[in-house]
């Protein structure tokens, strides 16, 4: 039995081979942003990637802004293991960020979350 050949394709900057059926970005990767922020309870921004600021807006409910426009991507957030964190909204280039106690009563507390964007 014969082997195919394997194709290579380089369109505008974009490589993919018929052995690898996905898009690649000229950076070799799949094309993903992943951005970070880490808040701290009284909603000060601790570090991150990508992102520009954070705020308290009320009791357990936090306000992260990020660099671009993140409608278009995926988002989680994780805090302790007594709390949850759960992403309430996303508009523009914040996300809203809600953090509850097993009781769903928000309460304070730091926080991480990521980003997940196609570039």
């Amino acid at each position: 039995m014969r082997a195919s050949p394997i194709v290579a394709v380089a369109v505008a900057g974009v490589f993919a081979t018929s052995a690898s059926a996905q898009p690649r970005a000229p950076d070799q990767t799949l094309g993903m942003a992943l951005m970070s922020a880490s808040v701290g309870a009284n909603g000060s921004l601790i570090r991150g990637g990508g992102v520009v600021s954070s705020a308290k807006v009320s009791a357990g409910t936090y306000d992260v802004t990020f660099s671009r426009n993140i409608e278009g991507c995926v988002a989680v957030a994780n805090t302790s293991a007594s709390r949850f964190a759960r992403i309430v909204s996303h508009t523009g280039n914040v996300i809203r960020v809600r953090v509850a106690d097993g009781q769903s009563t928000n309460a304070d507390n730091p926080f991480t979350m990521l980003v997940f964007c196609t570039q």
